[in-house]
């Protein structure tokens, strides 16, 4: 969901500005004018609707109703349309036949979650409909979302054009320089997403998408909502814009992103998912064994009470545990081979490389840069109290995506 926000955010400046005003190369991503806006708002509010997948759609839809208003009352001034405002405040929310882009700019969880682009493009309806019950709009919705789950799953811009344009008939045939000239403030699904989808095809990176997005000018934060959030899966997002983002969303916005990233990598946001076949082997293995260079995690607190990841030169994961109840762990032995997993390993000469985080109350949590750099703005949503349990399941379902395989005798 992060390309959508940030899509929204670079984009809010801009908004009603003629095309010409904007150049795609020139204009500066942020400024003190940046700021997140209905679009994110409603983002956030589907992400935290369909956080438990698996349930039947009529209590998908049921979620996705009480979660929209529950943020957009939330957030009054976020910027929505006036139907909309009358909508939220409603006691028996019905759909109003709208036409227009706000389903599309909000649905980019449902890309993400579902294993199947069937499920993907059923629940896409379903959080579109609620309100935005038009077939443009549906269709729209279902675009972004379909096109979504191609981009995560490898599709490439070709392949993700030549689905949009066979299965939704969307016109992809026309260059950005085509459509800028002659471009004015079109709030319409149908035009904003072919447009969205002409800039995400012109472009080589995530920042690149963006851009192009924004220069076609009018609704310009929903156009770079909704190309950014496709960019998002198809290139990535620099570690410098999460930054940015991050800066500019608020507190509860975070928690639920970390709890979509955890129900994203398989876990219900409440679950210590721990693999069955490690349940009856958390004490034995032992840190002779273990090599330095193969620790991804590490939480450490008094008892003693240890968490640690590692992986072997098979590249399976392994998980290593001792409480207090271990009366021979020695807790020195662990530091002396693991300075950098020291308790107060923060700015020790073994450090580097790696990200230190204290807990409170004599507990810490280290983990490498680069496992760090992947769940950081999730684990940064997640109470301190909550962290030294969480941590786990946020890197292991990392692991696992990056082709880490589980450790099983």
């Amino acid at each position: 969901m992060l390309g959508a926000i940030l899509g929204d955010i670079i984009g809010s400046p801009y908004e009603k500005r003629h095309a010409t005003s904007v150049n795609a190369n020139d204009f500066p991503l942020f400024s003190e004018n940046s700021r997140f806006t209905d679009d994110t708002v409603m983002t956030i509010a589907i992400g935290e609707g369909l956080l438990y997948r698996y349930i039947p759609n009529d209590m998908i839809q049921e979620n996705i109703i009480s979660s929209i208003q529950n943020w957009g009352r939330k957030y009054p001034h976020a910027g929505y349309g006036k139907s909309f405002k009358h909508w939220i405040e409603s006691k028996n929310p019905q759909p109003y036949g709208s036409f227009a882009n706000g389903a599309a700019m909000r649905v980019s969880s449902a890309g993400w979650l579902y294993k199947s682009l069937e499920k993907t493009l059923e629940v896409a309806k379903i959080t579109a409909e609620v309100t935005h019950n038009h077939p443009d709009a549906i269709k729209g919705t279902q675009a972004v979302a379909g096109a979504i789950f191609l981009a995560r799953n490898g599709a490439n811009q070709k392949e993700i054009k030549d689905f949009i344009m066979t299965y939704f008939s969307y016109n992809l045939n026309q260059k950005l320089a085509e459509i800028i000239p002659n471009h004015g403030f079109d709030i319409t699904c149908a035009d904003t997403v072919r447009d969205a989808f002409i800039a995400l095809l012109e472009a080589e990176s995530f920042e690149q998408a963006v851009r192009n997005a924004v220069s076609i000018g009018g609704d310009t934060d929903t156009l770079a909502a909704i190309c950014g959030s496709i960019a998002e899966p198809l290139f990535g997002i620099p570690d410098k814009l999460i930054q940015e983002a991050e800066k500019r969303i608020t507190s509860d916005m975070k928690a639920v992103l970390c709890n979509f990233f955890i129900e994203r990598y398989g876990d219900g946001p409440e679950e210590i998912w721990i693999p069955e076949q490690w349940k009856e082997k958390l004490e034995n293995h032992f840190i002779s064994t273990i090599n330095p260079k193969n620790i991804w995690g590490c939480s450490v607190g008094y008892g003693p009470d240890i968490d640690m990841l590692y992986t072997d030169e098979q590249n399976k994961i392994h998980y290593f545990h001792a409480s207090g109840l271990n009366d021979d762990f020695d807790i020195g032995l662990l530091e002396n081979k693991f300075p950098a997993l020291d308790n107060f390993g923060e700015n020790n000469e073994h450090s580097k490389g790696w990200k230190w985080i204290y807990l409170g109350c004599g507990h810490s949590l280290q983990m490498k840069d680069s496992l760090y750099k992947k769940i950081r703005p999730y684990i940064k949503a997640i109470p301190e109290y909550e962290m030294y349990n969480k941590w786990f399941t946020l890197s292991l379902k990392v692991l696992l995506r990056m082709g880490y395989s589980l450790y099983s005798e």
